[in-house]
C-alpha cells in the first residue's frame, strides 16, 4: 500500500478552529514529528485511511495534494 510515499519532518497542516455558532476558520499549524505524504489511489488505501483518526494518525497538508500519515501508522511496504 501507498507505493508513492514521501517522508516529511515537521510539516505544516490545516487545523479547524471553531468560532461562534456555525462559524469557523482554518489555521495553518506546524506539527512536530515524522509523517509520510501519500495520495491514495486504490479502494484498499482509502479504506485504511478511513480507519485512522484525523488529527492523531493523519493530517491535512496546508499545501499540495494527499494526506500526511504519521510514520508509526503507516503499513509496512
Amino acid at each position: 500500500m501507498f507505493q508513492n510515499r514521501h517522508v516529511v519532518e515537521n510539516p505544516t497542516v490545516l487545523r479547524r478552529e471553531n468560532l461562534l455558532e456555525n462559524k469557523f476558520v482554518y489555521r495553518v499549524a506546524l506539527v512536530k514529528g515524522i509523517y509520510c505524504r501519500v495520495i491514495p489511489s486504490t479502494w484498499k488505501e482509502i479504506s485504511y485511511i478511513k480507519l485512522l483518526e484525523k488529527g492523531v494518525s493523519y493530517e491535512v497538508p496546508s499545501e499540495g495534494d494527499g494526506l500526511f500519515i504519521t510514520f508509526k501508522s503507516m503499513p509496512k511496504k
